[in-house]
């Protein structure tokens, strides 16, 4: 019996750059991957500056010559630092990585009183006070940015603007190059695939970052017809990047039935 993986790498790239979609299942995957380079081959991530407005605005001259970038990182920061880099990501249904955000932010993240005040915990802020339905619909650039497609604008320019600088055609081939990404929903199937076409083995994932909940988490199943309508039509070219990304898994984790016959 044969799968449909197409031509086999069995090898783990020699440069990689992981777009991590957060809440979608990256966190687990980053600790597997950080267990596979020398810890001098990794940009480091700087906690003070969550969203790289410094770092971008110097070019990011001192994240580049870096083999493996493991961020919230976006295309803006790849195009800087390339130097034949492969690239994979991470994917989510949008309304499920959005309940799981705000549940993140509403109960797991601890930060400061002077922290919250900032602009930068806009959205962080919001989430402990508001209901999820005012927190995902929020016009707010500064939340706006974590829940209006942006898991697109991280492969078009960046996730931290609502600005993006690629078509969806150049995003879609981007991910069609990939040699490999993760589904959230499908983590034994992403794995499978990870094993055959990369030569990983992940059959014993730890799953990190585990967000807490509590009274008033959100929920895919707890939202109304009507809110998850509106999230939806928030997250349409995210959608189409998920339908797309479990396409395409389900294929390369397909049996031939025509080989299986022939056997």
């Amino acid at each position: 019996m044969t799968f449909h993986t197409g031509a086999k790498a069995a090898c783990t790239p020699n440069k990689l750059f992981f777009f991590h979609n957060p809440k979608a299942g990256g966190s687990s995957l980053r600790s597997v991957l950080a267990e596979m380079y020398p810890p001098d081959r990794f940009c480091p991530v700087d906690g003070r500056d969550p969203f790289q407005f410094r770092a971008a605005a110097d070019g990011f001259r001192a994240m580049r010559g870096f083999d493996v970038y493991l961020g919230h990182y976006g295309h803006d920061l790849y195009r800087a630092v390339d130097t034949g880099h492969a690239q994979i990501t991470n994917f989510r249904h949008p309304a499920a990585r959005l309940a799981s955000l705000y549940n993140y932010f509403r109960f797991t993240v601890r930060a400061t009183p002077e922290d919250l005040e900032s602009r930068d915990y806009t959205a962080v802020r919001l989430a402990k006070s508001a209901s999820f339905e005012d927190f995902v619909l929020c016009d707010d650039p500064m939340v706006a940015m974590y829940t209006c497609d942006h898991h697109f604008r991280q492969l078009a320019n960046t996730p931290w603007s609502l600005t993006s600088t690629r078509s969806e055609h150049a995003v879609v081939d981007m991910v069609m190059a990939m040699p490999w990404f993760y589904v959230c929903e499908f983590p034994e199937a992403s794995y499978l695939w990870a094993r055959r076409t990369l030569g990983w083995a992940l059959d014993r994932v730890k799953r990190e970052n585990v967000t807490e909940e509590g009274e008033a988490a959100a929920s895919i199943l707890a939202m109304s017809d009507r809110l998850y309508d509106k999230v939806m039509a928030r997250n349409v070219r995210d959608l189409a990047l998920h339908r797309m990304a479990v396409d395409r898994l389900i294929g390369a984790t397909a049996f031939s039935l025509q080989a299986v016959a022939a056997e």
